[in-house]
């Protein structure tokens, strides 16, 4: 079905939200991003240059002000479309949702206790962390 988007382009399929800073889903938004793009026919595979810029103007369209200077400023000192749609994914993945520091989740670890009214299944949730079992006698 062609349904009209809230800027009133016709013959499109869906309606795509731009990507903000305070995006708390970015997984969420890419998933959407990459069914709308496939569904409208807006992103190609990427064969050859034109192709990989075409996708990242695309992409680009659809990044608010704050999420482009982000973007730009993660890739300084090139220009985003210099990378490709999947570096560019991966910066922001990795800038939303950092791995977290094994040092700090054993101290996690080692000051976790059990609350008089948690289950033992709760707690054994809380205590499983990320955390390297070598690291924890220097706490």
């Amino acid at each position: 079905a062609v349904v009209s988007t809230q800027s009133g382009h016709y013959g499109r399929v869906g309606n795509q939200e731009q990507l903000n800073t305070d995006c708390n889903s970015c997984p969420e938004w890419f998933k959407r991003y990459t069914s709308f793009t496939t569904a409208n026919k807006l992103f190609v595979e990427e064969v050859n240059e034109s192709a990989r810029r075409s996708n990242i103007e695309v992409f680009i369209t659809y990044c608010a002000l704050d999420t482009y200077s982000l973007l730009k400023s993660l890739v300084c000192p090139e220009s985003p479309f210099e990378k490709t749609f999947d570096e560019l994914k991966t910066m922001l993945y990795n800038h939303f949702k950092p791995k977290p520091v094994k040092t700090f989740q054993c101290y996690l670890f080692s000051n976790c206790q059990q609350k008089p009214d948690q289950p033992v299944a709760d707690y054994k949730k809380e205590k499983s962390t990320d955390c390297d079992s070598a690291l924890i006698p220097l706490l």
